[in-house]
């Protein structure tokens, strides 16, 4: 956790009485897209200091108009607007940039630019760096948006970065050594920080270099930074929450077979080629691997398997949560994760986890307790845990209680109350 002289753990124990005195500067935050349900501007609003929040596209469903417009099937269809709203944060908060939105949109879908996205989160860090300039406000940041934002800020204000993902430069370093090392991980080269050029890599890592403190949500994702160059007594860790009264706790069927689950995107960062090629080894009889997720980038990696698997490329909401209450232990053993939100939604839901150090899963669980913990890229961990649960299925159903109970110490209001805890100490 953040251990500067300035006091952070008192603060924190203070945190939700952290109020803006009369007449002082508050904080814009800036980010793209509804990340994290908007938790990082809700944390500063609810403690009165949300000077602004900016963003590319929030939806003033506080308006009728707007409000009627976002029900249309195709304002919910093509560009998802209705989700892009809190009740809690009224859009008089806002500033946003519709038309530019729009135009990035179209632009993505016909020049096909795969890096677009961080091009319009710069032209969304510009504006906040007005705003914040012209309010004498410090900044929050998050990824993609920081680096634009930071370098046109005034010097005498804070600049606090939310690092969403690990260091670009620790990951490209990472990917090439694992992708040499294992066939099974080659696609790594297709990842953003491998395939960047070496100007967009560096100006990637700019966000962290400009930043004066930085978040992050893992201790896998502080260990980067530091090996990126960020000081360690400038950085906070401070893990994700889960909604546990959504994700509600569940057990499987008492006649079902032994279930693995594996939520996530078809990337060979999550480790699933590994993950499948393991339980083809096992050869367990009546048990089940369900591959669930959308966002396929690369089915090359479930070639040759098939008849191992069971694949639900498209899961609604309420399917999801069925997945992991009828799961035995969820699997994802990603080479690399900012944290990993679906570790907590499955435990919420009691399902045992098993990930690699390179998680925020090995941040929240008690190692055979609520889940484990296998070395990244270690097949035959991955195999012989898998083996053991299967053959030690009523101890894996006895962790159940231990897993919801982990899951419940991680709300996001906990996670707002340590942001204005960190910011108050900065």
């Amino acid at each position: 956790m953040f251990d500067k002289a300035v006091g952070f753990r008192q603060q924190r124990e203070n945190a939700d009485q952290i109020k803006r005195p009369a007449g002082s500067p508050g904080w814009v935050v800036v980010h793209d897209s509804p990340r994290d349900h908007y938790q990082l501007p809700l944390a500063v609003a609810e403690a009165g200091l949300l000077e602004r929040f900016v963003t590319d596209w929030y939806t003033p469903l506080d308006s009728p108009i707007w409000s009627f417009i976002a029900r249309r099937r195709l304002s919910r269809n093509a560009f998802g607007i209705h989700s892009r709203y809190h009740r809690e944060l009224p859009s008089s908060l806002i500033s946003d940039r519709k038309l530019q939105f729009l135009s990035g949109v179209i632009g993505r879908r016909v020049t096909h630019e795969t890096y677009r996205d961080e091009v319009e989160g710069a032209k969304t860090g510009l504006l906040a760096a007005k705003i914040a300039n012209s309010r004498n406000a410090s900044v929050l940041a998050t990824s993609y948006s920081a680096a634009a934002t930071f370098a046109h800020l005034r010097g005498d204000l804070k600049r606090v970065l939310f690092q969403v993902h690990p260091h670009p430069r620790f990951l490209r370093n990472l990917y090439a050594k694992l992708s040499a090392q294992d066939p099974d991980y080659s696609g790594l080269i297709l990842e953003p920080e491998a395939s960047v050029s070496e100007k967009e890599l560096e100006q990637w890592e700019l966000e962290s270099s400009l930043a004066e403190f930085v978040l992050c949500a893992s201790q896998f994702s502080k260990r980067s930074l530091v090996e990126g160059g960020v000081e360690p007594e400038s950085i906070g860790v401070l893990p994700y929450g889960v909604d546990s009264d959504l994700f509600k706790f569940g057990r499987p069927k008492k006649d079902a077979p032994f279930t693995a689950l594996f939520v996530g995107q078809k990337v060979a960062r999550k480790g699933l080629r590994s993950l499948v090629r393991a339980w083809k080894e096992l050869g367990l009889r009546s048990a089940r691997l369900i591959v669930a997720g959308g966002h396929v980038r690369d089915q090359s990696l479930l070639s040759g398997f098939d008849g191992v698997y069971e694949e639900l490329p498209r899961t609604g909401l309420q399917q999801l949560i069925d997945l992991y209450q009828q799961a035995d232990v969820f699997v994802l053993p990603s080479v690399a994760e900012g944290f990993g939100h679906v570790y907590l939604e499955a435990l919420s839901c009691g399902t045992p986890i098993l990930c690699t150090g390179n998680t925020g899963g090995a941040d929240v669980i008690r190692e055979g307790v609520d889940g484990w913990v296998v070395p990244v890229g270690d097949r035959a961990a991955i195999r012989d845990r898998l083996a053991w649960c299967a053959n030690h299925r009523s101890i894996v159903q006895e962790m159940r209680e231990s897993a919801r109970i982990t899951a419940e110490m991680h709300t996001w209001e906990r996670f707002r109350k340590n942001i204005r805890a960190f910011l108050g100490a900065v």
